[in-house]
């Protein structure tokens, strides 16, 4: 029996799947509100980039054991996948590649490029995300 308490209210179509129930008891939807901060993300140069839907990416909220990483919505990865897959699939790279991958609400964005990119605070309150050391 599915404890209807439990499912987020903001899915009511997963009341007919009970296995996701421990999965979903602490979550909430993600969503543009009244005073959330908006960025602009830019990268000068790419060697290339990855849209992924959500629920097929490599999302693992644990990580996988060889790859490295730190953040949470905006990633910066040292030892990844897609780097591996770069490195075999291409060449000719000026510098080294540096991989950055955005968890966002429906995509996955996998970003390979040469140098960070130049972020900007379009909106919101842009202090809290300077101190979290992201911002470029």
């Amino acid at each position: 029996m599915v404890n209807r308490s439990a499912v987020p209210k903001f899915r009511p179509e997963l009341e007919a799947h009970p296995e996701l129930e421990a999965i979903l008891k602490d979550a909430s939807p993600i969503e543009s509100v009244e005073g959330s901060r908006v960025f602009e993300i830019y990268w000068k140069r790419y060697a290339a980039y990855l849209v992924t839907e959500e629920l097929v990416g490599s999302n693992s909220v644990i990580g996988y054991d060889d790859e490295s990483y730190t953040g949470t919505t905006l990633r910066v990865y040292v030892k990844s996948h897609f780097l591996d897959h770069l490195a075999r699939d291409t060449g000719g790279h000026t510098d080294p590649l540096q991989h950055y991958k955005l968890v966002c609400l429906n995509h996955l964005i996998d970003v390979a490029s040469y140098a960070a990119p130049e972020v900007r605070a379009v909106a919101g309150d842009s202090s809290a995300s300077r101190q979290s050391g992201w911002l470029t």
